[in-house]
């Protein structure tokens, strides 16, 4: 199993020349050290709705909440998972991640590597990350 650290990923991991691509949407851990909070959160998704659907925030735009919930957007946050990466993965060639919608600045680590920095919420970043998986 490898760990998938980002600070938010909304992308797939696509593998090799014969194309395997796993989804990573779906549940995953949201976390922000500043705050000590620890919750789930889907991708595709947000730190907000992740905040929203774990009641630890009302909605954002009610009323002076935009206001009082400045702290979001200035913290940091992380979005991390654990995958499984077959040996049919582990045999091939090229192991990328491909990532689509992540945060304008984002660092992606995988198993305590890094792999991919980000600065573009709008394009889309392809890294290799075959040196940083482990098989089953």
């Amino acid at each position: 199993m490898s760990a998938l650290r980002v600070a938010w990923f909304g992308g797939l991991i696509s593998i090799g020349a014969c194309v395997i691509t796993t989804s990573l949407n779906g549940v995953w851990i949201v976390s922000n050290e500043q705050k000590n909070i620890n919750i789930t959160g889907q991708v595709p998704g947000s730190m907000y709705t992740a905040l929203i659907n774990n009641n630890v925030i009302q909605d954002p735009y009610y009323r002076d909440n935009d206001l009082k919930y400045r702290w979001i957007g200035r913290d940091d946050w992380m979005y991390s998972r654990v995958f499984n990466v077959t040996s049919e993965m582990m045999r091939m060639t090229n192991v990328k991640l491909v990532s689509e919608g992540l945060d304008t600045f984002a660092t992606v680590m995988i198993n305590g590597h890094l792999v991919g920095e980000t600065d573009n919420m709008f394009l889309q970043y392809v890294m290799d990350i075959k040196p940083y998986i482990k098989s089953l």
